[in-house]
């Protein structure tokens, strides 16, 4: 299935280099090996393998967006008086 998906053309770069990695993986590579031939660093790598030992196939081959919720710090408003006050201290206009 990987293999079939790795030819297609139908993916992502992203999602190709995931493929490469985990094929690769499954001959016996290391990981250091595994990320000069695919281009990446070794970090990607062992991420790579860990996301598809822990959540399998189709998390891997999917780009979803990540569950972490980030919260503003700043409203509109307050964004805007934080930008605007050290340029007025400093001289510039308005």
């Amino acid at each position: 299935m990987l293999k079939k998906q790795l030819s297609s053309g139908q993916n992502s770069a992203r999602i190709l280099k995931r493929i490469a990695i985990v094929l690769k993986a499954d001959e016996g590579m290391h990981d250091k090996t595994i990320a000069k031939e695919v281009m990446v660093g070794q970090a990607t790598v062992e991420r790579v393998r860990k996301r598809f030992y822990e959540e399998g196939i189709e998390r891997l081959i999917r780009n979803q967006t990540p569950k972490r919720v980030y919260k503003r710090k700043f409203d509109g408003e307050q964004e805007t008086l934080a930008a605007s006050e050290p340029a007025l201290e400093l001289g510039f206009a308005a």
